[in-house]
């Protein structure tokens, strides 16, 4: 169904910077939706979906950037970051690169970013943290905003939300939660204990093109205070005002909420996505992939020649192909699971991906397609035993 969307909204080429078409109404439903999936009820709350989670997340973070100066007493739009306080922003390890990219092209430069270190499952150290901001201050620096991830990319870890909430509230920071991969994990009543605090965050960045399997482009920023968000992207020429009827929206626009003004038609297949499977449906869905992860996991559990590298909290899994003979060889095993990834992609049956976990590579299965099954990962499983194999006695 959202596959006909895309031919529908594609034939209607629709732009939805401005105005109060039909198309704005729609992603106005959209986000509405979204807001009460994750959470985000407050009155003030709003949202804008967006092309992905890279621009969610600096959507949010030019947001908190924003808020910072305000309180400061600092007209960011109008006098730039010369002269300001030095701002820092913390993220853990784990964190997505495009967070990196977005405080880098927001002219803060990437030492104004703190990265945490992570504990042995690879949630952020919120002890650590905590060290970090009080030396920040010390130091002269300003502490604005910490980053925290529900389901990183590499592993599926799931910070402790409710901890750094506290922390950002007592510290009065932005909390802005990446929640592009792995925030649909708090739909699953298993795990959604792991997500208290979530609604606590500032910001949330979300991806539908991801756990919902809404078709590419299309990710999501959530935001509790829409009026910060408007003063961090408004700005309305005369060649692009509304007159007449339209102008007594006071919601406004998605251009006066994000940075681009020319915009997708991206809500009409969201809404049909939620409208065919519902809270429920994708709750099953998501709860089903995340018994898939523990399924795998439980195989290489089971198995000497295989090693499982991180804990498995959502729907990814790392592991390794690990015979007994090479356990002790680390450089060895990183040479050869290259080779096994490689023959398995190659060969086209399954393709799994890869990260590197303190250094040692990972084969990482993240099972989001909705047809997945028990079949699929009992099959990569024996995919990557049996590359292994033949890789191995051709290198003996």
């Amino acid at each position: 169904m959202p596959v006909l969307t895309e031919m529908l909204s594609a034939a209607a080429n629709i732009a939805c910077g401005g105005g109060f078409h039909g198309a704005i109404v729609l992603e106005r439903c959209v986000v509405g939706w979204l807001k009460t999936l994750m959470g985000f009820t407050n009155a003030q709350a709003h949202g804008v979906l967006t092309s992905g989670g890279s621009m969610a997340n600096l959507t949010a973070l030019a947001a908190a950037r924003h808020r910072a100066a305000e309180r400061l007493g600092w007209d960011i739009r109008k006098d730039g970051l010369q002269g300001g306080p030095r701002l820092v922003l913390y993220a853990g390890g784990e964190v997505h690169a495009c967070v990196r990219k977005a405080v880098e092209l927001m002219g803060l430069g990437s030492d104004a970013i703190r990265q945490v270190p992570t504990d042995d499952s690879f949630h952020m150290d919120l002890r650590k943290l905590g060290e970090l901001i009080e030396n920040d201050k010390k130091e002269g620096f300003h502490p604005f905003c910490v980053v925290g991830s529900a389901g990183t990319v590499n592993t599926g870890a799931v910070d402790d939300l409710d901890g750094l909430a506290a922390i950002a509230e007592r510290e009065d920071l932005w909390l802005h939660v990446d929640g592009a991969y792995g925030a649909f994990g708090f739909l699953d009543p298993d795990l959604a204990p792991q997500f208290a605090g979530l609604a606590r965050a500032d910001s949330l960045a979300l991806d539908p093109h991801k756990w919902m399997a809404v078709p590419i482009e299309c990710g999501c920023v959530l935001v509790r205070d829409a009026a910060n968000l408007r003063d961090t992207f408004s700005l309305i020429p005369p060649y692009i005002r509304v007159d007449g009827p339209d102008s007594r929206d006071e919601l406004g626009p998605p251009m006066e909420y994000s940075f681009p003004l020319t915009r997708s038609y991206r809500a009409f297949k969201v809404w049909a996505t939620l409208m065919h499977i519902g809270r429920e449906g994708l709750a099953k869905t998501v709860a089903r992939h995340n018994q898939l992860a523990r399924h795998l996991s439980g195989i290489i559990g089971e198995r000497d020649d295989l090693e499982l590298l991180a804990p498995v909290e959502l729907s990814i899994v790392c592991f390794r192909y690990a015979p007994a003979a090479l356990r002790d060889d680390n450089e060895r095993l990183n040479a050869l699971n290259k080779a096994v990834l490689a023959k398995i992609q190659a060969d086209g049956e399954a393709y799994p991906s890869q990260t590197v976990l303190n250094g040692r590579f990972a084969i990482r299965a993240n099972i989001m397609h909705y047809a997945t099954s028990r079949e699929h990962v009992e099959r990569l499983a024996e995919l990557v035993v049996e590359a292994g194999e033949t890789l191995a006695r051709a290198n003996q």
